[in-house]
């Protein structure tokens, strides 16, 4: 049998808020199913979908009917981090 929990009144909003970001996330990356592939390559072999509601991007590539995600960034971090980043997925 699974644990109760109980959250802090406090604590409440930033859950929340952090559900939301995830399910947010969530359905940006599941619209890949339908329109991976046709995003703009701005860096190598990797196509970018920018989050609708967030300043993060995700980075993919795409091969036959198969989406591969290589990383779920924050739009804020320096670009030669993200560089850097992109350049050690295999």
């Amino acid at each position: 049998m699974g644990r109760a929990f109980i959250v802090h009144p406090i604590l409440r909003p930033s859950i929340r808020s952090n559900l939301n970001f995830l399910a947010n996330l969530y359905a940006d990356i599941e619209s890949l199913r339908l329109y991976g592939g046709i995003h703009l390559k701005p860096y190598k072999n990797y196509h970018r979908l920018l989050s609708k509601k967030f300043p993060f991007a995700v980075f993919y590539t795409v091969m036959d009917k198969t989406v591969f995600i290589h990383a779920i960034v924050d739009c804020r971090r320096d670009p030669a981090w993200l560089r850097k980043r992109l350049d050690r997925t295999p």
